[in-house]
């Protein structure tokens, strides 16, 4: 658990590697980000203000340094809480563009909004040591030194009992557009650095008036879609603009579709031989490794004829099917002249606990990192189908989404005797705070301990890819019922800690 520390006592120790240590050891943090010199420069100038100002060492108990929202990033350089507020304060160490400071300080709001206390935000560029907040029409100001050290004294007493972890969890901040398409549209959200740049790059290229392709690639929730989703809503505000989706549409995507004006979202379904792709500036394809070789080739030609910029995302690792990953799309992708790829970081918004799990459970040779415990997972078994249905019942009473396999419209599966809540292929681009999958004996680890399956009912699904696929769609908890095949629960709870 990440301890608050004294700002006197951390603002003490000026070497670089030394101050380093110290706080990582001082905050109990299992990882903590490298503090640059003039970083550490910075917080001594403001603890030596402050102590000058007549604060006592006391005050300056209680913070918490450079903390990271876990799985998302989000960095604060203070914080510190009292039972009905929270006080946080950023500091610069160079001055920077008042809209920076402004920006920052909305997000800041924003992260800390969902706690429901009273909120104190500013900024404090210590060199000249002129300090900002914001107002109530989220305007920038520039406030009274005298109003930081007030606000500083006012928390002497401060919430000793908070795990600082417990306060932000992920499920609050990581807005999907399919599963919460109205705070997409009322852009209740923030992408990461990363994602921004990105979204800079491909909307001043889209702006050069010549035809160009991107690509997006990235593994499950490192936030492609939402980045897609972002990307569409800024273009359809120059021109027409397409999102087409290679699977079911989602009521959200549809909603999205509806409100927001020049954006026509469709599923690729809607692809045919007479469909007018000239009509569109832009063009976005989400989830384009599962899209059919003739409709990708149809759209590719037209773009050559009318100079389009053409935005595609994808995960080849998510094919769920023999004839997906037979057209390799992705490869036909990099193909293209003018192509630009981003690729996304998978720290961007996985759950790092239940990504190792899941990385784990698909080939036991993948060691489980030493500092990750599976304390967000449960596996239980079951003897029969009957015993599953009971622990199904259960776990949908504690709001866990029961994921199903995808059945064939052909052929008889045994999974038919569970109703799930959803099916892997409905579930593409969809999360889940909780989810619960089930492993019977159609799954088994071959000699290598990689884990396999039968073949599918519908000889061109793939088991094991549509249990990743699942498996993909967790947030927060995951649960696993292993159905009356002892030997898989032996394997998976030996790398269980």
């Amino acid at each position: 658990m990440v301890a608050p520390i004294n700002l006197f006592a951390l603002s003490r120790v000026e070497n670089e590697s030394t101050f380093n240590l110290f706080e990582k050891a001082y905050s109990r943090k299992i990882a903590s980000s490298v503090i640059q010199e003039r970083e550490i420069e910075s917080l001594r100038i403001l603890v030596d203000w402050l102590i000058e100002s007549g604060i006592d060492i006391e005050a300056l108990d209680g913070f918490y340094y450079s903390y990271k929202i876990p799985q998302i990033g989000k960095e604060f350089d203070l914080l510190k809480f009292k039972d009905s507020a929270c006080l946080n304060i950023e500091l610069k160490s160079e001055p920077v563009s008042e809209e920076k400071i402004r920006k920052q300080l909305l997000q800041n709001r924003h992260y800390l909004s969902h706690l429901d206390l009273e909120l104190y935000n500013f900024t404090v560029e210590t060199k000249t040591l002129t300090c900002y907040t914001l107002n109530e029409d989220n305007s920038l100001i520039i406030c009274k030194a005298k109003d930081v050290v007030e606000k500083v004294r006012e928390f002497i007493c401060y919430n000793t009992s908070i795990d600082i972890n417990n306060l932000f969890r992920v499920s609050q901040y990581l807005v999907s557009p399919f599963n919460t398409p109205e705070k997409f549209l009322n852009d209740e959200y923030f992408l990461t650095s990363g994602q921004e740049e990105i979204k800079k790059y491909i909307l001043e290229k889209a702006q050069t008036n010549e035809f160009a392709y991107f690509s997006i690639l990235g593994k499950p929730g490192t936030g492609k879609t939402l980045l897609v989703y972002d990307i569409a809503k800024k273009l359809a505000l120059i021109e027409k603009t397409l999102v087409i989706h290679c699977a079911k549409l989602t009521e959200g995507q549809i909603e999205i579709g509806r409100k927001i004006e020049n954006l026509d979202v469709i599923p690729a379904s809607h692809i045919d031989s007479g469909f007018e792709f000239g009509k569109y500036k832009f063009i976005l394809v989400d989830e384009t490794h599962r899209w059919y070789k003739n409709q990708f080739e149809k759209l590719v030609s037209e773009i050559k004829v009318g100079e389009q910029i053409c935005v595609f995302s994808a995960d080849p690792e998510q094919t769920l099917s023999h004839a997906e990953e037979g057209r390799d799309i992705v490869g036909a992708i990099e193909k293209l002249p003018k192509l630009k790829t981003h690729k996304l970081s998978d720290k961007i918004r996985t759950n790092i606990e239940l990504a190792s799990f899941i990385y784990t459970l698909m080939n036991l040779n993948r060691p489980v990192p030493e500092d990750i415990t599976f304390n967000n997972v449960d596996i239980l078994y079951a003897n029969n189908v009957e015993e599953a249905k009971l622990l199904i019942y259960n776990y949908r009473k504690k709001d866990y989404t029961f994921i199903n396999y995808s059945l064939s419209n052909y052929f008889e599966s045994h999974f038919e005797q569970y109703d799930g809540d959803y099916d892997t292929h409905h579930v593409i681009g969809l999360e889940f705070d909780n989810v619960l999958m089930l492993l019977d004996e159609t799954f088994y680890y071959d000699q290598s301990n990689i884990l396999r399956a039968v073949e599918h009912p519908n000889p061109d699904y793939i088991y094991t890819k549509l249990l990743y696929q699942g498996l993909s769609r967790v947030r927060e908890k995951l649960a696993l019922i292993v159905v009356g095949n002892e030997q898989l629960l032996q394997k998976i709870l030996s790398f269980i800690k």
